[in-house]
């Protein structure tokens, strides 16, 4: 229909609104089957070639192409941005195939001028496609050769010019410099310091390091530096813009979702030592603690999709790093009570525990605002608390 009304190519607006209502509804990975998207896909792509076809006609010779070479741009834009899309959803379906071929779609169909808006997420999909293909490899390495090179092309390409442009884009290449040092990392203490040393030099990556064995503790370095840097400038960035206490939650695709990684980072971290049985400093497992405990709750307070989930390990942080619960407490009084309520159980169970005295105030605060939920289980748990806590027991029942 809208090809068949000539009004629609007279001037700018009908095409932008038309490619306005496309983006409302994009390739999803949690929307309809990926065979239904790359049918939408194709006939989008061949609506496009035809709304081209038609602005040139439409005009003829009263107007040259340099004229209404924003409809070309626009429309190439509109079409790399869709293969785009696609190669997203598809890699977030673990459907590698498709993906690839998809985004090398997307590298070929987009405009050619330098610092166009789609080149830093290019080059970020690429990046994570080819670590999620290092991490499918059954050939360990292999799997370490395709991390370094992917970490060599992202130093190659980050002081481009053409990446130089929104703000948060430049908060999504600090986390995706930790994401690779982190997985680098852990390739290293699953394969060993010698093998990665090894693909570091054949690749001519600059990772300064005194030896290999000194390498794994300099890739973790690296990632976690990365990391910080990125929520230390999500929390600026944040500050500057409210005066609040309490930052609104924000939708997904606002959020960086750098605090959460940060988190997941530390915590695989804390596990390696804990588990590698080799004597290590009480303090950095407690440095590292506290960074889990601090990004998590952070991550809920920002409405990072996934950290609610994570609650319940930093029960068991503070359970194993007594020190910490003071800085849990602290933090969880700016966190919304309402994103405890599926872990009430959990929090009653250790209330006659040494951790117990830091989970009290989200329970009080919950028996405030949300009653009917704390009853029951609170009902049942109470039973069960020992005479230590009875007092704790009846404010509670008075609240």
């Amino acid at each position: 229909d809208f090809i068949n009304k000539d009004k629609n190519f007279a001037g700018e607006a009908p095409l932008k609104r038309l490619l306005t209502a496309w983006k409302h509804r994009y390739p999803s990975s949690k929307v309809d089957d990926i065979d239904i998207w790359m049918g939408i896909v194709f006939n989008r792509v061949t609506l496009i070639e035809k709304l081209h076809e038609k602005f040139v006609s439409y005009h003829g010779e009263s107007i040259n192409e340099d004229q209404i070479g924003w409809v070309k741009t626009l429309l190439l834009s509109e079409r790399s941005e869709l293969y785009h899309t696609m190669a997203i959803a598809a890699r977030k379906l673990r459907n590698l195939p498709v993906a690839d071929h998809y985004l090398r779609l997307a590298i070929k169909a987009g405009p050619t001028q330098t610092g166009t808006s789609l080149t830093y997420p290019l080059m970020n999909s690429l990046v994570k496609l080819y670590i999620l293909k290092a991490r499918a490899s059954k050939d360990k390495l292999d799997s370490v050769d395709k991390v370094v090179k992917a970490l060599k092309f992202i130093e190659g390409k980050r002081h481009d010019p053409s990446l130089k442009v929104e703000d948060h884009e430049q908060k999504h290449l600090l986390v995706l410099l930790g994401n690779v040092y982190r997985n680098i990392y852990e390739l290293c203490v699953d394969v060993g310091p010698e093998v990665v040393s090894s693909s570091i030099k054949q690749n001519e990556v600059n990772i300064t390091s005194s030896s290999p064995q000194k390498l794994q503790e300099d890739l973790f370095s690296l990632a976690y530096k990365y990391f910080q840097q990125a929520v230390s400038d999500e929390d600026n960035t944040s500050s500057s813009g409210s005066t609040s206490s309490q930052i609104p939650l924000v939708k997904a695709e606002q959020n960086t979702k750098a605090h959460l990684k940060f988190a997941l980072f530390c915590d695989n971290a804390l596990k390696i030592k804990e588990n590698s049985g080799a004597p290590t400093d009480g303090k950095s497992k407690e440095l590292l603690g506290s960074s889990i405990v601090s990004n998590i709750l952070e991550a809920m307070r920002r409405g990072t999709p996934g950290a609610i989930e994570r609650f319940p390990r930093l029960l068991e942080i503070i359970a194993n790093y007594p020190k910490l619960a003071n800085e849990f407490a602290h933090r969880v009084k700016s966190i919304p009570s309402w994103m405890f309520i599926k872990w009430i159980s959990q929090m009653l169970a250790l209330l006659d525990k040494p951790e117990g005295n830091a989970l009290l105030g989200i329970i009080t605060q919950l028996s405030k605002d949300y009653p009917q939920a704390l009853y029951y289980p609170f009902k049942i748990s109470s039973e069960t608390l020992i005479s230590s806590i009875s007092k704790i027991v009846r404010s509670l029942e008075t609240t």
